[in-house]
């Protein structure tokens, strides 16, 4: 399953798609990624999907999404607009 991450605006790292919030997290300092991405999925403003694009995988905050009541999976991004290291993580807010 491939998705398509292309930015409302080119200076935004938070933008709304068909499939759910997006946010972009990459080339941001430790530990910026991971309270950006827990500050919007604790907002309760992003429905029931969040899309987040970071340089690596986050592991860490696995435990939280759980805690959380979100299931998360690594889906592919389209070739051409993220690098090989990125990793794209799709959640899901849990009924």
């Amino acid at each position: 399953m491939s998705h398509h991450y292309a930015r409302a605006e080119e200076n935004t790292r938070t933008w709304w798609a068909e499939d759910g919030v997006h946010i972009d997290v990459r080339g941001l300092d430790h530990p910026e990624p991971i309270v950006r991405l827990l500050q919007l999925i604790d907002a309760n403003e992003v429905g029931s999907a969040v899309t987040a694009l970071f340089s690596y995988e986050p592991r860490v905050l696995y435990p939280e999404f759980d805690h959380r009541g979100w299931s998360y999976e690594i889906v592919t991004a389209d070739e051409d607009e993220a690098e090989c290291e990125d990793v794209a993580l799709r959640l899901v807010r849990s009924a």
